[in-house]
C-alpha cells in the first residue's frame, strides 16, 4: 500500500483528473485494491495543499465513494458536509460530514466527470479568497 499511497501523494498533478491551480481544486480517481485509500490520500493532500479543495474517488462494489477535504473551509465560509449532502442528493446518493471533511456514496452508474461537474457548480467561491 505504501507504493500506491506515494503514487497519489508525491506528485498529485501527474495523476489528477483535475488539477486546477486557479480555482484550487484537485480531483483524483484512486484505482486500487486497498479499500479506503481515497480517505488517506485526501487527508495527506489536504495537509500539503491546505487552501485547495481535495476530492478523491474510488469505486467499490456498492458504488462510487468520494472523499472531500478542505483544511481551511471555515476561512471560506463553506461547510463541506453540506456540499456533499447537496451533491449526493443531486446524484441520487448519500453524503454528509463536517465543514472540513465530508464524503459521499454514489450509485455505480455515476461517473467521475459527474462529480467533477457538480463540484464546480458548488465551489464557485474557490479562487476568490
Amino acid at each position: 500500500m505504501k507504493g500506491e499511497l506515494a503514487r497519489y501523494t508525491e506528485h498529485p498533478e501527474d495523476v489528477a483528473i483535475v488539477f486546477d491551480p486557479r480555482r484550487r481544486i484537485m480531483v483524483i480517481y484512486i484505482n486500487s485494491r486497498f479499500r479506503g485509500l481515497k480517505s488517506i490520500v485526501s487527508t495527506i493532500l489536504s495537509e500539503k495543499y491546505p487552501n485547495w479543495l481535495i476530492c478523491t474517488m474510488q469505486n467499490y462494489e456498492d458504488g462510487l465513494h468520494v472523499s472531500l477535504r478542505l483544511a481551511h473551509a471555515k476561512d471560506y465560509g463553506v461547510d463541506l458536509g453540506k456540499v456533499a449532502h447537496r451533491i449526493a442528493r443531486e446524484l441520487m446518493g448519500m453524503g454528509g460530514g463536517h465543514p472540513e471533511a465530508a464524503g459521499m456514496t454514489l450509485p455505480a452508474s455515476i461517473l467521475p466527470d459527474d462529480v467533477v461537474n457538480a463540484l464546480y457548480r458548488e465551489v464557485r467561491w474557490l479562487g476568490s479568497a
